[in-house]
């Protein structure tokens, strides 16, 4: 190797310590920012969950810029405006989701959709991915795993969201309702089906390559942020006292759901500890 190759190298190992450093920190700042949420109210409510969400994005970005290829980071900021399609056409025309409104709490809009929304696509698109990847090699089966760990993440989110009046739900005859449809949930494992796809085919070990049945790693930042959503928001909803939510109903089904793939991933985290 020259010396020059080391140096490159040296300072894209750098770099990508940084990178990770900070995709840690602003994990950290998430965490922060989700236990101040529910003893926030108001605008200082809202303001949070939009610093939340951004911190959480971040996160993400980082962490994947940092230890992915530059392709299959820049897949993942192209998925920031096909996240946005989505949801216009969900409002717009009530596919794939149902029918369902934005209000007007969550920052600029452009067409009737919050540009946080993509945000919030990415933020959990990238360790739902890792997550399924880490689980298993074969193609189909990740990216089934993947959509439905996105699609059982909104089991806890919906509810939460739309009493806090960010969006509205309607029925069939026009009546808001806090009633979420089948239809939200197929909606998000279709579109986060597609997306989980785009990453796929854009990793560093695409389907197809003799080296695709490697075992991956799950990286420790993306994975304390699944556990962190999936417990955290478990007992922000199961707790029957103020500040938290008592709604054990939600608070279960979004366990469960979310259990589905991450009970088995977190026995295989626990059962390959070095």
């Amino acid at each position: 190797m020259s010396t020059s190759q080391a140096v490159d190298n040296s300072s894209t190992s750098s770099l990508s310590r940084r990178l990770s450093t900070a995709a840690l920190v602003f994990a950290v700042l998430t965490i922060v920012l989700n236990i101040e949420w529910p003893i926030a109210h108001d605008q200082s409510r809202t303001t949070t969950s939009i610093a939340g969400v951004i911190s959480f994005f971040l996160s993400s970005i980082l962490h994947c810029a940092g230890t992915q290829t530059r392709r299959f980071t820049v897949t993942l900021l192209a998925i920031m405006p096909l996240a946005f399609i989505a949801e216009a056409v969900g409002v717009h025309t009530h596919f794939p989701f149902g029918n369902y409104a934005y209000n007007d709490l969550l920052g600029p809009s452009l067409i009737n959709v919050p540009l946080l929304i993509p945000l919030a696509w990415v933020m959990m698109l990238y360790p739902s991915y890792l997550a399924s990847r880490y689980l298993t090699t074969k193609p189909l089966l990740s990216i089934a795993i993947g959509a439905w760990l996105m699609a059982a993440w909104d089991l806890y989110l919906d509810p939460q969201m739309i009493r806090e009046g960010y969006w509205t739900w309607f029925t069939s005859f026009g009546d808001a309702t806090l009633n979420v449809p089948w239809t939200n949930f197929a909606g998000w494992f279709t579109t986060s089906a597609l997306l989980m796809w785009l990453l796929q085919i854009n990793s560093a070990q695409p389907p197809g390559r003799d080296n695709y049945s490697t075992t991956h790693q799950m990286p420790i930042t993306p994975a304390a942020m699944l556990i962190w959503v999936w417990i955290g928001s478990f007992v922000a909803n199961v707790l029957p006292f103020s500040p938290y939510l008592n709604r054990p109903g939600v608070a279960f089904s979004g366990l469960l759901g979310m259990g589905l793939v991450l009970i088995p991933w977190s026995w295989k985290l626990w059962s390959q500890r070095s």
